[in-house]
């Protein structure tokens, strides 16, 4: 394989993606070039109860199991997925989650998880990628082999250097722009209700409670129970909380 000729391929066609999905699809065609099966992208926004409310928003090849997927959000799995735990915690190394699991690492829980994606699912390897831990955000990727460890192994060997640089130029691109990143708050954002939406745009602006029933066009008791429901979806427990975190993520821009 020329690696050389497939990175500035992949640059020259991610430069000239015009959005998300186009981008994405140009990382996709490189990660099969390089033998992977398929590949799936995450960023998710820390400390806005994303993960126990919402699961994480992925951006997955069309070869990676849109079944798993599924299954993965409606079993919670991302509450028991050791990459996210770890990525929370600092750790920027790659994960083989076999490997992982065969060094004793893993709890019951977590390895449900990848047991799942190779019995029910032939995803027989996988390798997760972190790209980002910090105060607002964690962002990784993972790629899925149907080969045999043998076969993983050799890609592992060979080719991982080119892989975390085509995921971290994709990274990039996501993390610099604000449309695209906002593309992982939707699941946060179309939960909240237009009620919702106008009392946290009021909150923010620092005025005192008693003038959001002027300003805000809602009645005081509507105002409050809007209130009520905010502190509960993203778990904070004074409107002090509540526009730190909304300042910090830009909520009031993405709404």
């Amino acid at each position: 394989m020329n690696t050389n000729k497939l990175l500035i391929d992949f640059i020259t066609e991610f430069d000239a993606a015009a959005n998300l999905s186009d981008g994405f699809a140009v990382l996709e065609k490189a990660v099969e070039k390089l033998g992977f099966s398929a590949i799936a992208y995450t960023l998710i926004p820390v400390g806005l109860n994303a993960l126990e409310s919402n699961n994480p928003t992925f951006l997955a090849s069309a070869n990676f199991s849109q079944d798993f997927l599924a299954h993965y959000a409606g079993a919670n799995f991302a509450a028991d997925d050791f990459t996210i735990k770890r990525i929370l915690n600092g750790n920027l190394k790659p994960m083989n989650w076999w490997q992982e699991e065969r060094r004793g690492l893993l709890l019951e829980p977590e390895k449900k998880v990848i047991e799942t994606a190779k019995t029910d699912y032939s995803i027989n390897n996988g390798l997760s990628i972190p790209m980002l831990s910090s105060p607002q955000h964690i962002a990784g990727a993972s790629v899925i082999s149907e080969e045999n460890d043998a076969y993983f192994t050799m890609l592992l060997e060979e080719r991982l250097a080119l892989l975390r640089a085509i995921i971290t130029l994709f990274h990039h691109r996501v993390y610099g722009n604000f449309d695209y990143r906002k593309a992982f708050y939707l699941p946060i954002l179309d939960s909240l209700t237009e009620r919702e939406k106008r009392v946290l745009q009021f909150l923010v602006t620092g005025q005192p409670y008693k003038a959001m029933d002027r300003n805000s066009g809602l009645s005081a008791s509507a105002a409050a129970n809007g209130r009520s429901d905010l502190f509960r979806k993203f778990a904070v427990k004074n409107a002090s909380e509540l526009a730190y975190l909304a300042g910090l993520h830009n909520l009031i821009e993405m709404l």
